[in-house]
């Protein structure tokens, strides 16, 4: 890691996943189980990216910013797989991204390909926690991350309930029960 000792004064540092490991090395804990947990996941949904020259920053690597367009761009394949979409249309109902976080593993550059993949964790009433991960062409995890997902009625802006059909959607191409999903 790029640091040496007492540099990070309560700052975010440019290492690996993005935090200052002389502050944080309990933050850096659960970071690392959180990748291991990524590993043993199951991910339904992936969509090969080329890293694009203007995804680069200042600092040579792909920006904070895009790999959230990466997980944008899995999310929606995700969704497009569930018919999500035309659900949208008919009833004006349909997903809201509530919350979402990136843990940055290692730096992307150009030339690349990467895999944006996505999965489902947890199913809740009316929202569902996504997570995502981007694979380099080696089989690396370079960020994973998590969305809350929130289905609203588009028309009224309150939330509805995820329906059985969708449930049950989710748990094929997750392939698993739907118990499974609704553990906290």
């Amino acid at each position: 890691m790029p640091f040496a000792e007492g540099d990070c004064n309560g700052k975010l540092g440019t290492d690996t996943i993005g935090i200052c490991p002389k502050n944080d090395v309990f933050n850096l804990k659960f970071a690392l189980q959180d990748l291991v947990q990524m590993k043993e996941i199951a991910f339904p949904v992936s969509v090969p990216v080329e890293v694009a020259w203007g995804d680069m920053d200042a600092f040579n690597h792909v920006n904070n910013v895009v790999y959230f367009r990466y997980f944008e761009t899995a999310r929606i394949r995700y969704f497009e797989v569930l018919q999500l979409m035309k659900l949208m249309n008919e009833k004006a109902c349909g997903p809201i991204l509530a919350h979402t976080s990136c843990n940055f593993v290692k730096p992307l550059s150009y030339p690349a390909s990467v895999k944006a993949e996505s999965a489902v964790l947890k199913i809740g009433n009316s929202s569902f926690e996504m997570l995502y991960r981007i694979v380099d062409s080696k089989g690396n995890i370079v960020a994973d991350g998590k969305g809350i997902v929130v289905m609203i009625n588009y028309k009224t802006g309150e939330k509805v309930a995820i329906s059985d059909e969708m449930k049950a959607a989710i748990c094929e191409l997750q392939q698993c029960k739907l118990s499974d999903l609704q553990k906290s």
